[in-house]
């Protein structure tokens, strides 16, 4: 059951049209949707290699 649920789970997140990620808490992309790197006009593999930060600004304060 885990199996079908993890593999459900990695077609929902490579398909959604809805631009996805996920962080670590240091800041590092772990993981990007396909959706998510056109947006910015990156590969996927690309955003893996960088830091949140430089890509999207967060507001301060």
């Amino acid at each position: 059951m885990t199996e079908a649920l993890n593999m459900s789970y990695e077609i929902f997140f490579e398909n959604v049209k809805q631009p996805m990620y996920i962080s670590s808490s240091d800041g590092q992309f772990r993981r990007v949707n396909k959706a998510f790197a056109k947006m910015l006009g990156y590969s996927t593999a690309e955003l893996v290699i960088m830091k949140v930060e430089r890509i999207l600004a967060f507001p301060t304060g």
